[in-house]
């Protein structure tokens, strides 16, 4: 399995409590504990904010899209992060941080992450909070509510990085980001410290495995080094990426790539990363992340936003 923390300092985890950081700003920073209060906040803001900044689209509190079978999961996602609870699997029984119980995520009604996060939006439904397309939307329909400046919360703040980078450039606000708000019992508002695993890692030899067992073993423990780690999430050293006054960073040809994504999918670079044991700001012995496009040397030097 993986372990280690994915992401750099300033990203975020799907948290159900990610709200307008201006809005909430202007109403004072109103506290809240639970869906509930959260939800209460959100209504205050959407009395005060009904359209977009600009007046041409309508605002909408809460939303989702279920165009891919990763719906369900981080419908789980948002309680895990929100109130603490760890497991190996989505259908496994889940633990709590809190209380150390035990339950079943989707066989639970009342404490199941799934059936939690199910209400949650059923509440703001009744409220007129849920964005009514969240049945039918695509998940690039619901990104460009984002990029309009349509949401007044978010399952993880970077979705609005587009349109706060673009407000804050424009020189119109400086603070119209989404902000991880954290709670009593939170577990993961920030970054994402996976340190018993993820469950999607798990790598297996089948008996039906032609290659001795013996070289199968070799490649997995090497993908499963820093050395490994570095190479699947960066490319070959002197290929992908060179050290420049003892910093590791990819090549300009690398980075064009990786901007434009032109020839980006057929260099294989990250491709692999279900089978290697570090996250992908696992230190390395050169004292760098082993994926050098999370670094803000790579965020520069190919002016690509985080």
């Amino acid at each position: 399995i993986q372990t280690g923390i994915e992401g750099m300092y300033n990203t975020s985890y799907r948290y159900r409590y990610t709200i307008r950081w201006d809005y909430w700003e202007e109403l004072g920073h109103p506290e809240f504990t639970d869906d509930d209060s959260f939800l209460e906040v959100v209504a205050q803001m959407y009395e005060k904010h009904p359209t977009n900044d600009a007046g041409d689209y309508p605002m909408y509190g809460v939303g989702f899209y279920i165009d891919s079978d990763s719906s369900t999961n981080w419908f789980e996602d948002l309680e895990r992060g929100t109130t603490g609870h760890v497991a190996f699997a989505d259908f496994f029984p889940r633990i709590s941080y809190v209380d150390g119980e035990m339950f079943d995520n989707y066989g639970d009604t009342e404490k199941g992450p799934y059936w939690k996060t199910i209400y949650y939006y059923r509440k703001a439904w009744e409220m007129g909070l849920l964005d009514p397309e969240s049945f039918s939307q695509t998940s690039e329909d619901w990104q460009l509510k984002f990029n309009r400046g349509q949401m007044l919360t978010a399952n993880s703040a970077n979705n609005g990085d587009g349109y706060a980078m673009e407000q804050m450039e424009k020189g119109i606000n400086d603070y119209a980001g989404f902000v991880n708000i954290p709670v009593e019992g939170a577990a993961s508002y920030q970054n994402v410290n996976s340190g018993a695993g993820w469950e999607v890692y798990f790598v297996a030899i089948p008996t039906s495995c032609k290659t001795p067992l013996e070289r199968v073993m070799s490649l997995l423990n090497w993908s499963y080094s820093l050395d490994g780690a570095r190479m699947l999430k960066s490319g070959a050293e002197n290929v992908d990426w060179v050290y420049v006054d003892g910093v590791p960073q990819p090549t300009a040809e690398r980075l064009n790539q990786w901007k434009t994504g032109e020839g980006w999918a057929e260099l294989g670079i990250g491709f692999l990363y279900m089978i290697t044991g570090y996250g992908n700001m696992s230190i390395c012995s050169d004292g760098y992340p082993a994926d050098l496009y999370k670094t803000d040397v790579a965020w520069a030097l190919s002016d690509k936003r985080p």
